[in-house]
């Protein structure tokens, strides 16, 4: 118990920002618990690889002793191996490791699901539904929906955006999903999310759209913006123009291959099964990417796409684009996200905390070899 209490205040200080910190609670619980394989991969995240610094060669023994370990715990040696030697530039070492990291998680998906989740949404979600209800929700202009595969720069642009002095970052609030699964309850029949939304009254969307402001409005009062920065929240565009018509969305976008890439180099800890083969990867981006095209063209909310690649090379540039996006006035604070004192609370916390750092545009070109199953099925071949 006591090498996971180490473990979880290393968490909690990795969630502010106080890395130092959490590397020392992390060699604790190492220390009292010499097997804690998910210790081992919190550690790894928190610190720098270097050709033969001694962290790979602990991890290296962790692995070489996990045998009383199972396939669900070994996964937490690879993913830290994985990220040790990416950071070192070994790619063919890192891409073993991640590999075998992201089998033993067992992950279950079925793309298929996906597919036809997205079917629906644009079969549902049309400009004429759209225009059939022309008033509803909530005419706020507080809130800021952050969205866009995982790993795309979700969370540079909240830091970004939070680092302003009328802004407040909420982090990922699951709350536009659990609305999108209760809505069929208020609909004739039951029918599930998102077909429930043409049996839906018009008071239906104001009540919930009154019921999210009152929750997360509370935690800032004089915030001008709120930002929720839940990626998958791209799944839900429509029913957030239905909620909050004048609310402002900014869609982060990345090269498809980094941000997969990136996104399967993640242990993320839960509500991303597909990340874990690339096949289902490549799957779920071309369902991403069928789905953002069609809100492009019906969504009667104006999105601004803000490319990854574009905040790493013309930061001023793209920052002001935001800002004047959701309607604020500039702030020099922005330009340094990096300083700004918060919780990050997304696989991103370490990211976050540096200055903007050119090394992950292009990253996959070191990886191409490795790629072909992911590159095939981003392509729907």
């Amino acid at each position: 118990y006591v090498s996971h209490y180490h473990h979880n205040l290393a968490g909690a200080y990795a969630h502010f920002g106080e890395l130092g910190k959490a590397r020392q609670a992390f060699l604790r619980a190492i220390e009292l618990k010499p097997d804690y394989a998910e210790a081992y991969q919190g550690l790894a995240e928190v610190t720098q690889g270097e050709p033969g610094c001694e962290l790979i060669g602990r991890v290296e023994g962790a692995l070489a002793d996990s045998g009383d370990l199972d396939a669900y715990q070994q996964s937490y040696l690879h993913f830290a191996l994985g990220k040790l030697y990416d950071d070192c530039g070994e790619a063919s070492k890192a891409f073993e490791h991640f590999q075998l990291g992201n089998r033993g998680t067992q992950a279950v998906h079925d793309p298929e699901e996906d597919k036809r989740l997205v079917d629906r949404l644009i079969a549902v979600m049309t400009a004429e539904r759209f225009a059939a209800f022309p008033d509803t929700g909530s005419v706020s202009e507080r809130l800021v929906f952050v969205v866009g595969m995982p790993r795309s720069g979700t969370s540079l642009v909240e830091q970004t955006l939070t680092s302003h002095p009328e802004v407040f970052g909420a982090g990922e609030l699951p709350d536009i999903r659990s609305i999108a699964d209760a809505l069929g309850e208020h609909a004739e029949g039951k029918p599930p999310y998102p077909d429930c939304i043409p049996l839906l009254d018009t008071a239906v969307f104001d009540g919930f759209a009154r019921t999210y402001l009152t929750r997360v409005g509370p935690l800032a009062p004089a915030a001008a913006r709120i930002v929720d920065k839940h990626p998958l929240n791209f799944l839900h565009l429509g029913l957030i123009a239905l909620l909050f018509p004048r609310a402002h969305i900014i869609h982060c976008t990345r090269a498809p291959l980094d941000t997969c890439l990136s996104c399967y180099f993640q242990n993320f800890s839960r509500g991303q099964e597909y990340s874990f083969d690339l096949g289902h990867l490549g799957a779920f981006y071309r369902q991403y990417a069928r789905l953002m095209a069609h809100w492009r063209t019906v969504l009667p909310l104006q999105i601004l796409d803000v490319p990854y690649e574009a905040m790493v090379s013309d930061r001023e540039t793209t920052t002001r684009e935001m800002l004047g996006h959701c309607g604020l006035r500039w702030s020099d604070a922005c330009l340094e996200p990096h300083k700004t004192r918060r919780p990050v609370g997304t696989a991103s916390k370490w990211q976050v905390r540096q200055p903007v750092y050119r090394t992950s545009v292009g990253k996959a070109e070191r990886y191409k070899a490795f790629l072909g199953p992911l590159k095939m099925a981003i392509e729907g071949d």
